[in-house]
């Protein structure tokens, strides 16, 4: 016997004798798979984001979200198309759902082209944040029986 546990050659034996399994009973609801993400670049990464992270929270919301893309994508060396991407950081890119529906909004759209234009702000520099690399709401952390972060100093 080696030391080298992955250079042997493998064990086969058959597999025991089962019963035939019985039919699943159909899901109600079919997962549909994760859409492949493909950004235009990085404004269209930005862009997207803001909208499903922010959309609903006016340009100072939005423009924060997209400071800390930036202060992450600095700080890290990263694309803001990588650190959007990053797992479990930005939540709309997480849900296939959500992913869907901001990747099938048209550029052409006012809320599309509001977005654009407050991610070209962030792309020259524009900064709210004042530095900051992440970001959550306290409540809608506390809807969603969420604690807050352990690096949340009080102020959200």
């Amino acid at each position: 016997m080696t030391d080298q546990w992955w250079t042997s050659d493998p064990v086969v034996t058959p597999a025991p004798q089962a019963a035939p399994a019985r039919p699943q009973p159909a899901r109600q609801q079919q997962r549909q798979p994760a859409p492949q993400i493909r950004f235009a670049d990085a404004r269209d990464a930005l862009a997207r984001t803001l909208i499903g992270e922010a959309g609903n929270q006016g340009d100072e919301g939005m423009l924060a979200v997209g400071g800390v893309v930036m202060n992450r994508a600095r700080s890290r060396g990263l694309t803001p198309e990588q650190v959007v991407l990053e797992r479990n950081q930005f939540e709309p890119w997480g849900n296939p759902e959500t992913s869907r529906r901001l990747l099938s909004i048209s550029p052409d759209s006012p809320e599309y082209r509001r977005a654009a234009a407050l991610a070209d702000r962030v792309l020259q520099g524009e900064d709210v944040t004042g530095g900051a690399s992440h970001f959550y709401a306290p409540k809608a952390q506390a809807a969603l029986g969420r604690p807050k972060p352990a690096w949340d100093n009080g102020t959200g």
